[in-house]
């Protein structure tokens, strides 16, 4: 009886195997590093919405002698046309639902010292890792979500300060 002839299609088999199995040991390698661009993708992003932010903020500051809105909403639309802004990339990448990921100190002006923080991340923004924040002075910065937590505290409580004297000065008939 002759011999079948070995044709080498179980070698190709096994080459095909240990060719995926080569390409699936490598994109789990690679997956993280992705995962981590992105990350840092959302992060610039979202520092890219507050500083829009700030400049819409400083901005309506102008027209309205140095004091900033009571909210984020009146900037729509006159200072802000496309209300994207107001959505953070990492949250909406996360499942975060909404139409605005930023919360804001409301009752400063222009006038207040430039440490102050303006706009923040939300903390559930960016898994909490940290958290972006635009100050008075127009720049903003990465922190951990405890520096952010301080920051807001004084800012706020200046601002509460700041709105008590506002109303002690209306009340005896100044203008403030």
């Amino acid at each position: 009886m002759p011999r079948e002839r070995d044709d080498g299609s179980h070698g190709t088999l096994i080459g095909v195997v240990l060719a995926i199995a080569v390409i699936a040991g490598g994109a789990a390698l690679v997956a993280p590093a992705f995962t981590r661009r992105d990350r840092h993708c959302h992060m610039t992003k979202c520092m890219s919405n507050l500083k829009q932010i700030g400049i819409a903020l400083h901005v309506y500051a102008m027209d309205h002698d140095g004091e900033f809105p009571d909210s984020l909403s009146l900037l729509v639309p006159r200072y802000v046309s496309d209300p994207s802004i107001f959505v953070c990339p990492d949250a909406r990448a996360n499942g975060i639902p909404g139409t605005l990921h930023y919360g804001y100190v409301s009752g400063l002006s222009e006038s207040m010292p430039p440490t102050f923080v303006l706009a923040y991340d939300e903390v559930r923004n960016h898994g909490g890792q940290g958290a972006n924040a635009a100050f008075i002075d127009g720049h903003c910065e990465w922190m951990t979500l405890d520096e952010l937590a301080k920051q807001i505290a004084r800012t706020q409580m200046e601002a509460t300060k700041r709105r008590h004297r506002r109303a002690a000065t209306r009340r005896e008939g100044r203008d403030p």
